[in-house]
Order: structure tokens, then C-alpha cells, then sequence
């Protein structure tokens, strides 16, 4: 899409997925949650109200799909979507599995502790693992 550039934090700490409509899914590099980024391509998004209503549509659309396969994948206990975060300005809609006793669990992932990446074959492992989930 045209003068869409992808945030540098958003790049850096996560890998693509797949391409969901007008957004990019992207899985955050941390092995503590299952955690995928929807990220709508396009200039000058920062808040949920810059889409159009179709637009607004078509992203919960993908994002519900996604959250339903995830859930069932992962057999996660509850599925998070927001867009909580004020780090990164970009609009960036957040689909994370959450599981009873997982190391935040039943508070909000944020603000508790930092990310642990996985190694690198974990990592491909795991990219693979989710794009066959959802493609």
C-alpha cells in the first residue's frame, strides 16, 4: 500500500505472518504468549476511528477469525484483542492467547517483565507453526 512504512519497534521485535486484507499479521518474538499484531497498511493510522467503518470492519473480521484459530491451536484459556499501548504511535491491533497461570496471568501482559525471544529454531518453528494456522 502506498506510504505505508511499517513502525521500527513493531519490525524489530515481531515477524510476518501473512497479509489479512488491508493489514499485515505479524507474531511478536516472545515466547511467554501467544501474541500476533494486526496492522492495518496504511499512512497516517493512528487510532482505531482513522479507519473507515469498512475498514473498521474488515480488521475485527480478521481479527475475530484469527482469535477463534489461535484459541483453538493453543487451547488458550482467553483470547485478548486491543489496542492498548501508547509506545507505538501506529495503529497496531493486539491478538494474544492468554492461559490460566501464565506468568501475567489474569492481569494485563503489559508492564510485566520484558519479553523472552525465542532461539532461532524456536522461532522459525514457531513462524511456521502459526502461518500453517492461519493460511
Amino acid at each position: 500500500m502506498t506510504n505505508f512504512t511499517l513502525n521500527p519497534l513493531i519490525a524489530s521485535t515481531s515477524l510476518f505472518i501473512r497479509q489479512c486484507g488491508l493489514c499485515e499479521l505479524r507474531m511478536v518474538n516472545d515466547t511467554r504468549y501467544g501474541w500476533l499484531l494486526l496492522i492495518p497498511q496504511l499512512p497516517d493510522i493512528y487510532e482505531l476511528s482513522d479507519l473507515t467503518k469498512s475498514q473498521r470492519h474488515e480488521m475485527m473480521d480478521y481479527a475475530s477469525q484469527i482469535a477463534d484459530i489461535i484459541q483453538e491451536k493453543t487451547k488458550a484459556d482467553k483470547m485478548n484483542i486491543a489496542t492498548i499501548g501508547n509506545i507505538v504511535p501506529a495503529m497496531h491491533l493486539h491478538i494474544i492467547a492468554r492461559h490460566e497461570g501464565d506468568i501475567a496471568w489474569p492481569n494485563p501482559i503489559w508492564g510485566n517483565g520484558s519479553a523472552i525471544p525465542y532461539d532461532a529454531d524456536a522461532l522459525t518453528q514457531r513462524q511456521g507453526e502459526m502461518t500453517g494456522w492461519l493460511n
